[in-house]
């Protein structure tokens, strides 16, 4: 497999979203959810939104935004949209990661969890957790967290809560519920 080239500057917002309106994509399907359909101009709207909303309650370039969401297209939204203003995810909570199927294969969602963990690492985390699918994301090291061990808000299926330790013995002593307090958007 060849390697990915990556610019040294890099907006995923950009290069995963607005990149599909320069190309002529705009009332393609950019998600899919239960009866739902969200196109790239409807993705790139709410994106702006949330960014813009963010903006408008103080948060600049490089500060941290905690994101806890289901796993709905509102959660796309507020992760790109903190992303596009410059924000960092504050939560050592991965996800979820968003690759266009039309370049599935490609080596772009292990280059998003690779960046995601060293980010994490450089930020001083110790610990990353996220609700996925084992299958994929055991690759990098994440292991699931025994049940009841660490639990989130709202319906999670225990069995794809992972967690990934950056140094050792973090998450024997992590326990409870995760909280977050963020804004009403």
């Amino acid at each position: 497999m060849t390697p990915i080239e990556l610019p040294e500057r890099l907006n995923a917002a950009t290069a995963l979203v607005d990149s599909h309106l320069d190309e002529g994509r705009a009332d393609k399907p950019a998600i899919l959810c239960g009866d739902r359909t969200i196109t790239y101009r409807d993705l790139s709207e709410n994106i702006n939104r949330l960014g813009n909303a963010l903006r408008e309650l103080g948060v600049r370039m490089e500060e941290r935004v905690a994101i806890l969401m289901p796993d709905t297209p509102e959660c796309a939204f507020a992760f790109f949209g903190a992303i596009k203003i410059g924000a960092v995810e504050g939560a050592a909570l991965l996800g979820p990661l968003v690759v266009d199927p039309g370049v599935k294969g490609k080596g772009y969602g292990k280059a998003l969890v690779g960046e995601g963990l060293a980010r994490a690492k450089a930020q001083g985390f110790g610990l990353v957790l996220l609700v996925g699918d084992m299958t994929y994301y055991g690759q990098f090291g994440f292991a699931p967290v025994p049940p009841g061990k660490i639990t989130l808000p709202g319906p999670v299926d225990p069995g794809r809560l992972l967690a990934v330790e950056l140094r050792p013995g973090l998450l024997e002593s992590a326990a409870g519920q995760i909280k977050a307090h963020a804004p009403n958007l």
